[in-house]
């Protein structure tokens, strides 16, 4: 059963324990805040990849990072990734430019011919349906997979999502070139859009592909029923098994197995 008091309950995972022989129930607001991929020291995480600010993860990712293209880290931009900080500062909040879900990875480059990190398709697709800055940006295949993921399962989701994330897209009513989100007072949040409403998919999308990579923002968006751009995969590194039965062999003519050379 799952545990009630999880807000987060679709998606928790059960971790089967062979040493209990049974299942056990795992939240991932747990496994999240167990996590060693996470930096709980401000100014000594990750190293900037493409000059993003990293430092919410932890360092531990760096010496991953500089393997290059053998690194296959879900955090890894990649070092061939465009100019992901080539962006306007209203993708930015305006301020610090961190590492965002729209970067993560980076290194998956899609087939064929690309666009500022996605494939040709999948960008006339983007600039169909989202404004301003936001129809460029740098978005990742895998990004824009979660994103859109996201979107479809908070339609059929029965508790109403919505939370606010750090460092999502800002609205610039000054530069209507700039602008990336609609309405007059645009909305900032992560929630189902609503009919007769302003507020989109395309504000949906924008503003998680532009939410910082942080624990704290995957910590409220789990706990407000949005789903997160990552998996967790709870796993048992060692386990230890009891033997019931052994077969002793040995060589010898009662058991066939000499040989006369």
């Amino acid at each position: 059963m799952y545990n009630p008091v999880s807000k987060a309950f679709r998606d928790d995972v059960h971790m089967f324990d062979m040493n209990l022989d049974r299942y056990t129930h795992v939240s991932v607001v747990d496994a999240m805040e167990f996590s060693q991929r996470f930096n709980s020291a401000p100014g000594n995480g990750a190293d900037d990849q493409h000059d993003l600010d990293c430092d919410a993860l932890s360092n531990k990712h760096n010496s991953c990072w500089a393997r290059g293209e053998q690194c296959h880290d879900v955090f890894y931009v990649g070092d061939d990734s465009g100019n992901p900080t080539g962006d306007h500062n209203d993708l930015f909040d305006g301020g610090a430019r961190h590492m965002q879900i729209r970067h993560m990875c980076g290194w998956l480059k899609p087939r064929g011919p690309g666009a500022n990190g996605l494939s040709v398709s999948n960008r006339n697709k983007v600039r169909s349906y989202m404004l301003g800055d936001a129809k460029e940006m740098f978005i990742t295949e895998y990004a824009l997979a979660a994103a859109e993921n996201a979107f479809h399962k908070l339609q059929t989701k029965e508790v109403e999502g919505e939370c606010q994330t750090f460092g999502s897209a800002i609205y610039n009513g000054t530069r209507p070139a700039q602008t990336v989100l609609s309405g007059a007072n645009a909305d900032r949040r992560l929630k189902r859009p609503e009919a007769g409403k302003t507020y989109t998919k395309a504000d949906f999308i924008t503003v998680y592909l532009t939410t910082a990579v942080t624990k704290e923002n995957f910590e409220i968006m789990l706990q407000n029923d949005i789903p997160l751009p990552i998996s967790v995969i709870m796993a048992r590194p060692f386990c230890t098994y009891q033997m019931g039965t052994a077969i002793l062999a040995r060589g010898g003519l009662e058991l066939g197995a000499y040989r006369d050379d």
